[in-house]
């Protein structure tokens, strides 16, 4: 009951896909009812095997280094366009420091903060747009209920490009 229904207005690549490690510990039901754009700060994926390398990197780093039961994002997004599930949409995440519950974080991959300024692509933009439209739908979440990380967190995530372009992913999710 956790995780998405097999049928998505989307193509998910499910955990088992990308060879997800088994959670650390139990998780915590929640209902989303915001959520929150973040990017990993990491690498830039250039294809499909290098995300796959790059998920899981962040979710060892997640596990093993912060000490956390599973991966923090509920979606990642490569700069192709493909969307991975992370944590269970339906459980609480690790993303945004004690503003967890009830917020389903999606993390694009790469980093689009000085220096280095990585380009969001309009794959990834499509992307977050798609999976925003279903969570508005299937939650009920307003657009006064989308952040970005700096919105709500003492951060730069998600970096000052993908933050610039907040205003035209709300019109891509919100708009009648």
């Amino acid at each position: 009951a956790f995780y998405l229904p097999e049928e998505m207005p989307f193509t998910v690549i499910r955990r088992a896909a990308w060879k997800a490690a088994p959670p650390k510990g139990p998780y915590y039901q929640h209902v989303p009812k915001m959520f929150t754009l973040h990017h990993t700060a990491g690498r830039y994926p250039k294809n499909y095997d290098e995300a796959v390398q790059e998920i899981q990197f962040v979710q060892d780093y997640h596990q093993n280094g912060r000490g956390w039961t599973d991966i923090g994002y509920h979606f990642l997004i490569d700069p192709q366009g493909d969307i991975f599930e992370g944590r269970p949409v339906n459980v609480v995440g690790a993303h945004v420091k004690n503003r967890n519950t009830g917020n389903t974080g999606i993390s694009v991959m790469g980093n689009y903060h000085p220096p280095v300024n990585q380009t969001p692509t309009k794959e990834t933009v499509h992307s977050f747009a798609e999976i925003g439209k279903y969570l508005k739908t299937t939650y009920d979440i307003n657009i006064s209920s989308f952040y970005a990380h700096r919105d709500i967190g003492q951060t730069d995530c998600p970096g000052d490009l993908l933050y610039a372009l907040m205003p035209e992913l709300k019109k891509l999710i919100f708009a009648p």
